[in-house]
């Protein structure tokens, strides 16, 4: 493990889980404040959207790292998340849901963490801690889920998708993080936001294609409603309410309609976030922030 440290937050540890050996994958992860871990800080545990890395959480960290240990991970071939080094690993088919989520049981097990406080997880990452919350309630004290999406539109999902990738392989990974992050803030937020735009920007084009792809083949396969239905039978025979939807007032409407749908199947709280589009904790940094202390707290 090594050990770096920012202006903005505590040092780091980080390190691999190796979450399967065959096929080999590995997942870069970040704790900080840097291991060993504090028994008396309470651990949450972040999750990242589709072709985004450790980057984007690094306001939440500087301000929870205060406070807490934060666990922080890129999925399966993003960022720091190495390429699967056994020979001709099909990207394309890619994994499930249910295969990212146990991703991250693998790193709790891998730091030793039996149960930890929160898990936020962010669009794929908030389809990961549905679906956490269903199948590993006793590993998690509390669930933020933003931006998620219920279930695929066929065959629409696949085409964007295709589309997407299409960008990648013509014209690069510049170009296709730039109609990312278009996508998740639009033109005028960019505008005013430069620098932090370009930031994201820069983090996107790290993430190969093959993560991407695979990561892709995982959203068009997605499909949270039984999951969604387990959380709410448990939460109806009076096991705590312990799962908030959180979505941007300004995020797609599939996204906002969709977020809705797994709250009420859930029994669970929605939130929706003014001036925000997909990337909440961007784009609305303080108001996220105050919202994730008021879940954790129960303000």
């Amino acid at each position: 493990m090594a050990s770096t440290s920012t202006p903005s937050h505590p040092a780091s540890s980080t390190g691999y889980a190796a979450v399967s050996t065959s096929p080999d994958v590995r997942l870069f992860y970040s704790v900080t404040p840097a291991l060993p871990l504090n028994p008396a800080r309470p651990v949450v545990v972040l999750s990242n959207s589709l072709a985004a890395t450790t980057d984007l959480w690094d306001a939440f960290v500087a301000e929870f790292s205060r406070s807490h240990t934060v666990v922080r991970y890129d999925a399966r071939f993003h960022g720091q998340s190495p390429l699967s080094s056994t020979p001709d690993y099909d990207y394309t088919a890619g994994h499930s849901i249910d295969d990212l989520t146990d991703d991250v049981i693998a790193i709790l097990d891998e730091l030793r963490i039996s149960s930890a406080d929160a898990f936020i997880g962010l669009s794929i990452g908030g389809g990961v801690g549905v679906s956490l919350a269903a199948r590993y309630p006793e590993r998690f004290g509390a669930f933020v889920i933003v931006g998620t999406r219920s279930h695929a539109s066929l065959p629409d999902d696949a085409t964007r998708f295709t589309e997407r990738t299409a960008v990648y392989r013509k014209q690069g990974a510049q170009a296709q993080a730039e109609q990312t992050v278009l996508r998740w803030f639009g033109a005028d937020w960019i505008a005013a936001n430069q620098d932090t735009a370009a930031r994201v920007t820069a983090s996107v084009a790290r993430t190969p294609i093959e993560g991407i792809l695979s990561s892709a083949a995982a959203l068009t396969r997605l499909d949270l409603r039984d999951h969604a239905a387990t959380i709410g039978r448990r939460h109806r025979q009076g096991q705590p309410r312990n799962v908030l939807f959180v979505a941007g007032a300004n995020d797609a409407q599939q996204v906002r309609n969709e977020s809705q749908q797994l709250a009420t199947a859930s029994a669970s709280p929605l939130t929706l976030v003014p001036d925000s589009g997909h990337i909440v904790n961007v784009q609305q940094p303080a108001r996220f922030h105050d919202i994730v202390r008021a879940w954790l707290t129960k303000e």
